[in-house]
């Protein structure tokens, strides 16, 4: 049977099988193209705890900040996700002695080219887990003895593209918040200070009881004592102490002292500095002064330190350490006796009247042993009346202690200490 198409074409019974078989194998393609392709996770990230400190917990380790990384919504399959760090702290892959801060162990690092800046750069990769939407990492600071200011680390997600880094990336794409930032806080924040526990010191001779003089060091403002600290300061006071030429020393200090000698831009000179560490574990260190005996009459003198941090600038080198600022008190004085204790408290001041060679009375001073005061007021009012001559008796303190250039002056004294 044949039959005529309303479009003036005539079709056959096998022309209709034909274009039958083309419909279905259309619909086919048809189904084919419009099924449903596999939709990219979207990731995010925050902080879920921002601040993180170097200072030690009950645990023994420091406060960690954390950071979650989430998709949005579960999968059956792992999904690596990556991220660049950046961030004032530093985090570097090829330098982890120098990091200021640790990643958990779930984190795999790694360093890649950035053909955007040239550099090199740290990349983080995680796995959310299959069935979770969600992993931690967990940021650990690193408690070093450096006074830092507030740091940060930031956390940048990447995506499958890498940003322009040669990284890859997993099967997602990124969404808002981006990144995350956890702020460290410091634990060094060490306020110095020095002050003189002993105050006195005397020159004795071989045989004879040290009297030793002793500064004491502390540090105070934290709690974490596990790191030393080294301390700087500058020597002072008109006692010689000179690291250049040590044979003319009035003193020397104890072994836990390093001495060095640095040129101060501030006064264009030469200045004496020692360096004392406060040992792990303690908040303070002594250091001993000890008097050189010498053959010299001299003054009592003074032997003077002063705390010196690393903003007290000038010198060609760092003059302290930069784990502390200096308290108060920043200064302390030891007083170095010529003569021995015990016989300057038996000396006194004492007033007398003389006839000068001008045939007129004065008053003169004498220090004397204080056993001897009366007598000698009496001898020199005898003098006085009798009318014996003196040129002068002024304490031998005006001479720098000098008995020859008191004697020069035709000076009369009393007490004066010197070796024989």
């Amino acid at each position: 049977m044949r039959w005529w198409s309303p479009f003036g074409k005539k079709r056959s019974g096998r022309d209709r099988q034909r274009e039958t078989r083309r419909r279905r194998a259309c619909r086919t393609m048809q189904l084919e193209v419009m099924e449903p392709r596999h939709l990219l996770s979207t990731v995010s990230i925050l902080a879920t705890k921002a601040n993180a400190s170097e200072q030690p917990q009950a645990n023994g380790l420091p406060d960690s900040g954390q950071v979650a990384i989430v998709r949005d919504a579960a999968d059956g399959q792992d999904l690596l996700v990556t991220f660049q760090f950046g961030g004032t702290g530093t985090f570097n892959y090829y330098s982890p002695s120098s990091n200021d801060y640790a990643l958990s162990s779930n984190v795999s690092l790694s360093s890649l080219f950035d053909y955007n800046t040239y550099s090199y750069v740290t990349l983080g990769t995680v796995a959310i887990p299959a069935g979770q939407t969600s992993v931690i990492v967990t940021l650990m600071p690193v408690n070093d003895d450096q006074k830092e200011v507030l740091e940060t680390a930031t956390l940048t997600l990447l995506d499958g593209s890498g940003g322009g880094c040669s990284c890859g990336g997993g099967d997602y794409t990124v969404s808002s918040p981006s990144s995350a930032t956890i702020t460290i806080a410091d634990n060094d924040q060490w306020a110095a200070t020095v002050e003189a526990t002993d105050s006195g010191a005397a020159e004795r001779g071989p045989n004879e009881t040290a009297d030793l003089g002793r500064f004491t060091f502390g540090r105070s403002g934290e709690t974490d004592l596990s790191h030393p600290l080294a301390l700087s300061f500058q020597l002072g006071g008109t006692g010689t102490f000179d690291y250049s030429s040590p044979s003319y020393n009035d003193y020397t200090l104890s072994s836990n002292v390093s001495l060095s000698s640095l040129f101060d831009y501030n006064t264009y000179s030469f200045v004496t500095q020692g360096i004392v560490v406060i040992p792990a574990g303690q908040s303070s260190v002594t250091v001993d002064l000890t008097a050189i005996l010498d053959d010299e009459t001299e003054p009592s003198e003074t032997a003077v330190v002063t705390l010196r941090d690393d903003t007290d600038g000038g010198c060609c080198c760092s003059c302290g350490a930069a784990a502390y600022t200096v308290g108060s008190p920043s200064s302390a004085s030891i007083t170095i006796a010529d003569a021995p204790p015990e016989i300057l408290a038996d000396l006194c001041l004492i007033d007398v009247r003389y006839c000068g060679f001008d045939g007129r009375p004065h008053l003169g001073q004498l220090v004397c042993h204080r056993d001897l005061a009366a007598d000698l007021r009496e001898i020199f009012s005898g003098m006085e009346q009798w009318g014996f001559p003196i040129a002068r008796a002024v304490p031998i303190v005006r001479y720098g202690w000098s008995d020859e250039a008191s004697m020069a002056a035709d000076n009369t004294s009393a007490f004066n200490y010197r070796l024989v």
